[in-house]
């Protein structure tokens, strides 16, 4: 026996009850599917109630007329509505399971973010693998809307609208527990809303089981060595900047961690907006709700700090908040968003930072740029020489002139097996480390920005277009889209002179003999 709606094409349709019949009147189907309608002894002769069964008998519906007490027509519907709410949960549930199948197959095919685009009548899923977008599935408008809607509502935490908003940006975190067993940490949900429907990304925050080696991630050993220089002094800022999903997280929490580790005494803690990656021997704490950066930085100064990891200086107030802290004793490393190392000071002024703050090597110590690059698969990759008329004309000449052709291999378009048909496995870090020094900031403040980033040059550094070349020499990473994605091959000849390289050429050649 079940309670039925009132309203319908099994019965009435379009039928609002009144409220005062709300707990008299209820429509039962029986096993045998005949439909009962129980109504309440005191309104059995009811206009309303004589009303409705002479609309069901003119819809020709078959029913039993029944009286019965109050309270059992009450009864009847606090049951319906209890196995109402025990549907909706096995639904939720039902619908929790499909999407924790989607996030477990996007981490077993190594999938940094998962990308969800509802449209009109098609839900298109994709999977970022190696650093570009892989189709996954689709499913009907309707199922991909009940799984945004489930993902968000039922499985984050930190939600910034009370559900899913289809008009404006939403912003989440995946809790922990429901993707604990894939080796997730959680996820970090945003929503915009499209042209006709939503469009969805899930970053995947990844647990690591071990602590990392700087050089794990692709850093030179030069470049290890400047770090390390960076971080044993007692105070000062490194600023590490690159693009969204170039690797400045991760490689803040392996230095974070090996600092820990080094000595247990030291008072690191974090501010991120949200907590990623859980980094051992670190206090994390999330940036606040209505809390802007240089609070969080002004709140933690509080605490008897040493060391700060700051998720991001985005605006004038965090960059001088983070620079104070440097000033007063601490240790600050905290991320920028520029396209190059060099343009950090830039962009630090154009937040308004006083010019005198930016010219103290002391306080602003190293400055690191990085790009994550895919890795050819060892397995298909294409000997460059053997297939260079695959290649277009203007990357043949860039291929020729700036790298060793006989060394270099390409992706191969169709794969295999071993990298599942991408041609690619597996990204590397490509970096360019700059030290700061006196020299280096008197030349940035008197002469400009390429005096300073020719005398680094000049001097030894390394840069992204040089160890992009690196890379493609020894047949890692592909030099077509490298030039795309990563660094142009012909960057240092646009950028620095051939007086400037000759030197830095020179230079190189006396410290190998």
């Amino acid at each position: 026996m079940k309670v039925i709606s009132l309203s319908g094409s099994h019965a009435v349709p379009d039928y609002r009850l009144p409220p005062k019949l709300n707990d008299a009147i209820c429509l039962v189907k029986g096993d045998d599917g005949a439909l009962t309608l129980k109504v309440a002894l005191p309104f059995i002769d009811c206009l309303e109630v004589m009303d409705y069964e002479r609309r069901l008998k003119a819809n020709n519906v078959q029913f039993t007329l029944m009286s019965c007490a109050l309270s059992d027509i009450v009864e009847l519907k606090k049951s319906a509505e209890s196995d109402g709410e025990n549907e909706e949960d096995k639904s939720t549930k039902t619908i929790q399971k499909r999407i924790i199948k989607i996030l477990s197959d996007a981490v077993e095919k190594r999938a940094s973010d998962v990308h969800i685009r509802l449209e009109k009548i098609f839900c298109k899923v994709y999977f970022r693998i190696d650093g570009k977008l892989a189709y996954y599935g689709e499913y009907a408008a309707a199922e991909g809307s009940r799984y945004i809607n489930c993902l968000y509502n039922t499985m984050c935490i930190n939600q910034s609208h009370a559900s899913v908003s289809y008009s404006e940006s939403s912003d989440a975190k995946v809790r922990e527990e429901y993707v604990q067993a894939l080796g997730l940490t959680g996820g970090r949900f945003g929503s915009r809303a499209s042209g006709e429907g939503l469009a969805v990304a899930i970053r995947l925050i990844a647990r690591r089981d071990k602590a990392l080696a700087m050089r794990e991630l692709g850093l030179t050993a030069q470049q290890e060595d400047t770090l390390e220089r960076a971080i044993s002094k007692p105070s000062g800022m490194i600023f590490f900047t690159g693009n969204t999903g170039s690797g400045k997280s991760t490689l803040v929490q392996v230095i974070s961690e090996l600092i820990t580790a080094r000595d247990p005494g030291i008072n690191l803690m974090t501010v991120e907006d949200p907590i990623e990656s859980p980094i051992k021997g670190a206090v994390q704490t999330a940036l606040g709700a209505k809390e802007a950066w240089w609070q969080a930085i002004k709140s933690l100064m509080r605490l008897d700090i040493d060391w700060i990891v700051m998720g991001e200086v985005r605006d004038s107030l965090s960059a001088l908040a983070a620079i104070q802290a440097a000033q007063t004793g601490h240790f600050v490393l905290t991320t920028l968003h520029t396209s190059h190392p060099i343009d950090t000071l830039t962009r630090l002024k154009g937040l308004n930072v006083d010019s005198d703050l930016l010219s103290d090597a002391s306080l602003i110590t190293c400055l690191v740029g990085q790009s994550l690059a895919p890795k050819l698969c060892p397995q298909c990759k294409k000997k460059y020489t053997a297939h260079k008329k695959e290649v277009q004309p203007i990357f043949n000449g860039l291929i020729e002139q700036f790298c060793r052709p006989e060394q270099v291999y390409l992706k191969n378009a169709s794969g295999c097996e071993q990298c599942n048909g991408k041609g690619v496995k597996g990204r590397t870090g490509i970096f360019e480390v700059i030290e700061i020094d006196a020299q280096f900031m008197h030349l940035y403040h008197t002469c400009g920005k390429t005096s300073a980033y020719n005398y680094w040059y000049e001097n030894g550094g390394s840069t992204l277009c040089e160890n992009t070349l690196r890379l493609i020499n020894a047949g890692i990473i592909d030099p077509v889209s490298s030039h795309k994605n990563i660094c142009n091959l012909d960057r240092d000849c646009l950028v620095f002179t051939d007086v400037v390289r000759e030197t830095a050429k020179r230079h190189r050649e006396s410290r190998h003999e």
